[in-house]
């Protein structure tokens, strides 16, 4: 039986500079600390209106996460929904739970989606006890050649160590996704706020935290039908204290077998 659609892969990876020490025994303040990110993603068509994505990724905040997620559409509506597994910074202490997202479309006109995940079973002996939790939210409009995106997103991670800690991030950003009919480039241009936390557990009312403003971009060039390279950065900054070292980078390469 012929398939209805093509495999499209792609994977990511880069450095991200402004994050936690892993081990989360040492308060102090954030400085430049060279985390791998990345990820490795499958996407494909079951039907005309059914599709499944495979992703596995490396985060500065959840750190190790492989996802499932089913892939239901129509003009009009979008709904994915899916179990992940989570592991700490040693691929070990394993959570799973559940993700998922609602997007409504007006096509070319206006969207609006909002996104979800959490942990469950933490209180089974299998799973490690530690807690995962994200939201977010955007409204997007299109306008000639270009499509503006708002959107807001949440992130904490609750890990059980020797000395436990709970990892935040909150994001807000706009994001210019520019593209030209018939051209090999597309640019999206991103700037907001972002505001990282980490709470010990273990030390009342101690808490690491610096939030920034943040310009990035993200080039990707089609270098045949199949294949297209990504390429992107992003540099925190605010009016006191300007430290482009906590900067974040990454390249990736995708591929569409037909």
């Amino acid at each position: 039986m012929e398939s209805l659609g093509a495999y499209e892969l792609e994977i990511r990876g880069g450095l991200n500079q402004l994050t936690y020490l892993q081990d989360g025994s040492s308060p102090g303040e954030f400085e430049p600390i060279p985390f791998v990110i990345g990820s490795f993603s499958l996407k494909n068509d079951i039907t005309g209106s059914l599709s499944y994505k495979f992703n596995i990724e490396r985060d500065n905040i959840f750190l190790n996460l492989m996802e499932f997620s089913l892939i239901t559409r129509t003009d009009n509506f979008r709904l994915e929904f899916g179990p992940f597994l989570g592991t700490g910074s040693g691929f070990d202490a394993l959570d799973m739970g559940v993700l998922g997202n609602l997007e409504l479309t007006l096509p070319g006109i206006i969207f609006f989606s909002f996104s979800g995940a959490a942990t469950i079973g933490s209180q089974i002996d299998f799973f490690s006890g530690n807690s995962r939790e994200s939201y977010g939210a955007a409204l997007g409009f299109w306008l000639p050649s270009t499509v503006i995106t708002l959107g807001a997103e949440s992130k904490n991670y609750t890990r059980l160590l020797d000395d436990p800690v709970q990892d935040s991030q909150i994001r807000y950003q706009l994001s210019a996704n520019f593209h030209k009919k018939a051209s090999v480039l597309s640019f999206r241009f991103d700037a907001g706020y972002l505001a990282l936390s980490r709470k010990y557990l273990g030390i009342p009312d101690l808490i690491d935290e610096i939030d920034v403003y943040f310009a990035g971009f993200e080039i990707n060039y089609n270098v045949s039908l199949p294949a297209r390279i990504i390429f992107g950065a992003e540099i925190p900054f605010n009016l006191e204290d300007n430290d482009f070292s906590l900067f974040k980078a990454f390249v990736g390469f995708s591929y569409t077998f037909f």
